[in-house]
């Protein structure tokens, strides 16, 4: 018997986003399946490999993406659902109306080597009062959906007509990108995802940023065994745009900024599988690299939610600190930190970022030296905006206006770091850049 599986890839999104930060411009999500069917744990993800390589092409920073990953089906034959999105709503930009919007054909596919075919379809949270007057086979036909079965309450409804209703584009939640891969028993695929995207940046395209979140699927059978994360830039250009980078739950990474050769993949994929895309970065130098490793890495379940890719807008980040204000005050019954997640952050461009906002939760505490020796000067709230004055080895200083007194000429000056690392050795971010629409020398560092 064949099992039909629903399988969440979260891939790049490169989306055309917009909002009054300028950042919304487009999104990119590490490549982490995730079984939507708790039921079906035979399929399990091995191994993966990411590759973004970073270039500039006239005067915009650009990325190539790529990456692979190993399956393998512990269980009887199935054939299984994968899909990413092409597009998540946010406040700031609703999906679109018309499927012709997404351009699926700037990426590709591979299965085992071969091109897959991609399709398109619209994806939202499931309530019976959907369908209005019209039973579920009715419903299930009138919009192409591609669910075998009416969905329970809140679990994911996945469908492709809207042409009778264009408001019902506008309640999704996502847009995304689906093809089929078919296991037979106890069988391992080698799938291969590649895209080239714009990075995000400001209105006048000074500054670019890299978020990459990585969600992994909480119904695999066992964690994923290994992977790596690698991040080549170009040639020195830009590698001297590198202005601040953080992996965030995640291991102490690789840095070489005087250059780097990329030998080969994991060899758990060069050795089993002919890589057609991975190979393409692989024996060549780079100006530099910063490289993640992990093993044995412990799933999370992914979500449509646009906070976590959007840790450094302050758009954003006002909107989770009311909803934290809310669980603390009672008014919630639970806060549930976007960016408690692992992700990789990157600034890139011709100027330091000034701004930072707490993004630690339990707050941060600052000192009065350099070495963060004696007693804390002062303690910045959750989401407290800072302002860097000085740059030192192992920790900067900050000046803060204490906004949340109400006394706004109240500034207070301290030292602390950016990150701690906790007891699994993995990195845990206390302060992030927020970014802005527009930059000026006069109030930057630049190089």
């Amino acid at each position: 018997m064949i099992k039909r599986i629903l399988v969440f890839l979260l891939f790049p999104l490169c989306s055309q986003l917009f909002s009054d930060a300028g950042y919304l411009r487009s999104v990119t999500s590490g490549p982490s399946p995730v079984l939507i069917d708790n039921d079906s744990i035979e399929i399990q993800m091995t191994y993966e490999e990411v590759v973004i390589c970073v270039f500039e092409d006239a005067g915009i920073m650009k990325a190539q993406l790529s990456c692979g990953f190993v399956f393998e089906n512990i269980g009887d034959e199935s054939e299984v659902l994968m899909y990413f999105p092409l597009e998540v709503r946010t406040p700031f930009y609703p999906v679109g109306l018309s499927m012709d919007w997404a351009d699926s054909s700037k990426i590709e596919v591979l299965v085992d080597g071969k091109p897959c075919p991609l399709d398109v379809f619209y994806y939202n949270l499931w309530d019976s009062s959907i369908k209005e007057d019209l039973n579920w086979e009715e419903f299930s036909a009138y919009y192409d959906v591609l669910n075998e079965h009416e969905p329970q309450k809140g679990e994911p409804l996945f469908y492709k007509n809207i042409d009778n209703n264009p408001g019902f584009a506008y309640e999704a939640k996502a847009l995304l990108a689906v093809w089929r891969v078919k296991f037979e028993e106890r069988t391992t695929k080698f799938i291969e995802f590649s895209q080239e995207y714009h990075l995000t940046s400001d209105y006048e395209e000074k500054m670019f940023r890299l978020s990459y979140p990585l969600f992994t699927g909480s119904s695999w059978a066992n964690n994923i065994r290994k992977g790596r994360i690698s991040v080549f830039f170009s040639d020195e250009e830009v590698k001297k745009a590198l202005k601040f980078f953080i992996g965030s739950l995640m291991p102490v990474p690789e840095v070489h900024l005087e250059g780097f050769t990329a030998v080969e993949p994991l060899k758990e994929i060069s050795e089993r599988f002919k890589s057609i895309n991975l190979s393409k970065f692989y024996g060549r130098w780079y100006a530099g690299a910063i490289i993640w490793n992990f093993s044995d890495l412990e799933p999370l379940p992914a979500n449509f939610r646009y906070q976590p890719f959007y840790p450094d807008i302050p758009d954003v980040g006002t909107e989770v600190y009311l909803e934290y204000m809310d669980y603390l005050d009672g008014s919630s019954a639970e806060f549930i930190n976007p960016w408690a997640i692992s992700f990789i952050y990157i600034i890139l461009g011709g100027y330091y970022p000034n701004h930072y906002v707490v993004r630690a939760v339990q707050g941060v505490d600052f000192y009065e030296n350099e070495g963060l020796r004696g007693l804390p000067v002062f303690h910045a709230n959750f989401y407290s905006a800072l302002k860097l004055i000085e740059k030192g080895v192992n920790s900067s200083k900050f000046e803060m206006r204490d906004f949340f007194s109400g006394n706004y000429d109240q500034i207070k000056i301290g030292w602390t770091n950016f990150y701690y690392i906790d007891e699994n050795n993995l990195v845990v971010p206390k302060i992030l850049p927020a970014l802005e629409s527009s930059y000026d020398e006069n109030d930057h560092e630049s190089d």
